[in-house]
């Protein structure tokens, strides 16, 4: 594991939430999530809709699009710019000279190597000057 890569959240995130109401279809986010039997969960795959102002990707077979989104990867390095930038290419090249392994934020496939087959998404992001889109 390289000392430069911070782990990963996990891709498929399911969060209780004590304040969930089925009935009222409201959720206080300051109570405690620790309640159980409350789970929310929210599928980003659906439609490229399903992310504020659709910030995913179609996922390809081939030529043939899936009608599966997905979100993009590669803003490794957390900075003010939320963008997919050379100094994550930087850190993403630090880790693969290392030989990193492991649930790391430079392992963009998700295989647990940090290795060349982590590097044609990053670029293409970068090429297509993806960046994070949210409310201000």
């Amino acid at each position: 594991m390289s000392s430069g890569s911070e782990p990963r959240s996990s891709p498929t995130t399911l969060r209780s939430f004590a304040g969930f109401s089925p009935d009222a279809g409201a959720v206080n986010e300051n109570e405690a999530c620790d309640a159980p039997g409350f789970i929310a969960s929210y599928n980003f795959t659906t439609l490229a809709t399903q992310a504020y102002n659709g910030n995913q990707v179609e996922l390809y077979a081939g030529a043939t699009p899936t009608g599966i989104f997905a979100l993009y990867s590669g803003d490794i390095v957390k900075d003010a710019g939320e963008s997919v930038d050379l100094f994550d290419l930087g850190a993403l090249e630090t880790d693969q000279g290392a030989f990193a392994f492991g649930y790391l934020s430079t392992d963009l496939n998700g295989d647990g190597n940090v290795d060349l087959l982590d590097s044609p998404s990053i670029e293409s992001n970068i090429s297509n000057f993806i960046f994070s889109q949210h409310p201000l």
